[in-house]
């Protein structure tokens, strides 16, 4: 398989799997429109961070996902652990929403942290200037917060009936259970794609800071 190489192709992408969900919905392939849903929705996620330089996602099919090693000291602290992982949705999402709670005041003391133990100045203002970047995107932070509490609780109760489908009982009742969580998603994913990732559209702190 052959990754996205451009902008256009990542939007020829995006409108076929949306006309799959769209259909998959029509016809009652409620499962078929989540997993599309559930891969929008990383999707979205990973591009957020891409955006502001804190991951690259990979051009080429020889590439690897990986974080800014730049960058990464700030993971460390905005998230609390030592070791950073984006593997999976729930990791990005909480690393999203840790940036979308951050104060400029804690970007500030995050940047005196990372220069004195790095004993460098390099990326000297790239949590202010991000900080100020989502204020100026007009990203509301609240309504940014909820949203991704909303997918939290989206994703546990997806993952729930997935592994569990053969624990449950199913009947009725059920299939208007999956009915809705698929229909649910559609919420989350344009959300995350008008009011999130398209707002940040105009960030150029890659290029600022150099980031690689």
């Amino acid at each position: 398989m052959e990754n996205i190489k451009n902008n256009m192709e990542k939007y020829q992408s995006y409108k076929t799997q949306i006309e799959k969900y769209n259909r998959a919905i029509e016809e009652g392939f409620y499962y078929e429109a989540m997993l599309i849903s559930y891969a929008i929705m990383e999707d979205r996620l990973l591009t957020f961070l891409d955006i502001i330089g804190f991951v690259r996602i990979p051009k080429t099919s020889d590439e690897k996902l990986c974080v800014s090693e730049e960058l990464r000291p700030f993971l460390r602290s905005l998230v609390g652990e030592k070791s950073i992982r984006i593997s999976n949705i729930s990791a990005k999402r909480r690393l999203i929403k840790s940036i979308i709670k951050m104060s400029y005041e804690e970007a500030e003391q995050y940047e005196k942290a990372y220069a004195e133990k790095q004993k460098t100045e390099k990326m000297n203002g790239y949590l202010q200037d991000l900080y100020m970047d989502i204020d100026e995107s007009g990203i509301d932070r609240k309504e940014a917060l909820e949203m991704l509490d909303k997918l939290s609780k989206w994703c546990d109760h997806r993952n729930d009936i997935i592994h569990g489908l053969l624990d449950i009982q199913t009947g009725e009742n059920f299939d208007i259970e999956v009915k809705s969580l698929a229909e649910e998603s559609i919420k989350l994913w344009r959300y995350l794609d008008n009011k999130l990732v398209s707002k940040l559209s105009n960030c150029r702190l890659r290029e600022k800071y150099n980031i690689h």
